[in-house]
């Protein structure tokens, strides 16, 4: 029903989709405590028909199809809504948000709100509204698209850096650097100086990824629905983290080593400065497989 006010008025599209999304702020009572399902909805409508998520359900990948610049502004302003009330959580039971510093460009920091489950809600983990969840896959999808066409993808790598807070999207990101290694080696290379990112990466492959998916791809759907599904979230790549070509990067290419070696020192400083043994316990083994001797 959107589609040709998509193809004529995006911007107006894009905030009615938005305003269809996005619920009014609810009350809260001290009848539910914090595992209360409404409390995960981050004030997001549960629309029927979206669940199993998947990239076609929505209006999400017409509309990177049809407006690329407002289909993006869309998914980035709907994931940067949901993380700022996912972070609204955390404050509401008392917790710090998490959040990790990025250098995406020559000396300037940015701080990325999230965590590992932020980090893998396009992989429907997190229990994160099932619109968000098809609104990143809508993204994922695109992106593949266009890495399948050799179409740069520069621009768009840039615009999510420079308007997005929000981790999901740097998951996003992983996901297509999985795809097209060689952006780890260009857009996405600080990418790869981030341990916290090598570490949520290890985990984010295949099997984690299927057991949460395969919820709802039930024999109710038809068969060729459920190998869709499937096809999806086992796609070949898929079986490689972010860690593991930033091992075989950090191996063949001199630039890669260059750009990690100073990195790596300062994994090494953070290791002895640390009191906080969980820490200590992923990140003592990372460190040696990035150190050429």
């Amino acid at each position: 029903t959107l589609n040709p006010l998509i193809d004529a008025s995006p911007s107006v599209a894009r905030e009615i989709v938005l305003a269809l999304l996005i619920a009014p702020p609810q009350e809260r009572s001290s009848l539910y405590d914090h595992s209360s399902f409404l409390l995960n909805r981050f004030e997001i409508e549960n629309i029927h028909g979206y669940f199993p998520p998947i990239y076609f359900r929505g209006p999400f990948l017409y509309f990177l199809q049809a407006q690329p610049d407002e289909g993006l502004e869309l998914i980035i302003r709907l994931i940067d809504f949901v993380t700022d009330r996912w972070a609204d959580r955390c404050v509401q039971q008392g917790l710090t948000p998490s959040s990790l510093s990025l250098d995406l460009q020559a000396g300037k920091r940015a701080e990325w709100i999230g965590d590992y489950y932020v980090h893998q809600w396009y992989q429907t983990q997190g229990n994160v509204p099932h619109p968000v969840e098809c609104a990143l896959m809508a993204l994922e999808k695109w992106l593949y698209d266009k890495a399948k066409a050799n179409e740069p993808l520069d621009h768009v790598i840039s615009t999510i850096h420079s308007r997005s807070h929000s981790l999901a999207l740097i998951g996003v990101l992983c996901a297509l650097g999985r795809r097209k290694p060689e952006l780890f080696a260009g857009p996405l290379l600080p990418y790869l100086a981030v341990p916290e990112l090598n570490r949520w990466e290890m985990t984010s492959i295949v099997p984690s990824s299927w057991s949460w998916a395969q919820i709802g791809w039930c024999v109710e759907h038809p068969e060729w629905l459920r190998k869709l599904a499937y096809e999806w979230h086992n796609a070949p790549h898929k079986q490689y983290g972010m860690d593991q070509w930033a091992i075989k990067l950090f191996l063949t290419d001199d630039r890669v080593r260059a750009f990690l070696q100073p990195a790596v020192e300062r994994w090494k400083q953070r290791l002895q400065d640390s009191k906080d043994r969980d820490t200590d316990v992923w990140l003592e083994p990372l460190i040696p497989k990035f150190e050429m001797e």
